[in-house]
């Protein structure tokens, strides 16, 4: 009831596959909560918070060593998303899932806080600083990073959807 059906032997299968593709696009949008498939618009994330602990030791001069708490901002974060699909036989049925989700962010601007514990407020206001100014070269280090964490949750999400259903189920062999 959420997807329309295409048969396998449509001759306008390309077509059909296009308008069930908008219609699931269309449901997906509401979110599908008896699927645990929450909405996906607006799919807009105009800011993302990381709230987390530090612990820095270095040398410097001298040794270095602070702990405390940091807050990451990220604004205006866009993701291009691919996904790669397997069919497999089990049984009399053919069931198919996503076997990878690979995601590519554009994070156009962030900064970061940094709570020094125990005192250490100037050593905590002399990172944030550092690294304020050099948000390109940190961000380029940890994106990789972020994008597979992501990944693995919005493959979580898909994969719930199309443990609902088997391939068959979508794809039927009719016209």
């Amino acid at each position: 009831s959420y997807i329309p059906l295409c048969g396998l032997k449509n001759p306008n299968l390309d077509k059909c596959v296009a308008n069930s593709m908008t219609a699931v696009t269309n449901k997906l949008r509401d979110g599908i909560p008896e699927l645990d498939i929450p909405p996906t618009e607006p799919l807009n994330v105009p800011v993302v918070i990381i709230d987390g602990d530090f612990k820095i030791t270095t040398r410097i001069l001298f040794p270095i060593e602070a702990t405390g708490n940091l807050l990451l901002t990220a604004r205006n974060v866009t993701a291009q998303v691919s996904l790669t699909y397997v069919v497999m036989n089990r049984g009399d049925r053919r069931l198919y899932y996503y076997s990878s989700l690979n995601e590519k962010l554009l994070i156009t601007d962030w900064d970061v806080q940094f709570r020094g514990q125990n005192g250490e407020k100037t050593l905590a206001k002399a990172i944030e600083q550092t690294i304020n100014s050099s948000k390109k070269e940190l961000l380029d280090a940890s994106t990789e990073n972020i994008e597979k964490i992501t990944s693995k949750k919005y493959l979580e999400i898909m994969n719930n959807f199309t443990k609902h259903f088997t391939y068959d189920d979508l794809l039927p062999d009719r016209e």
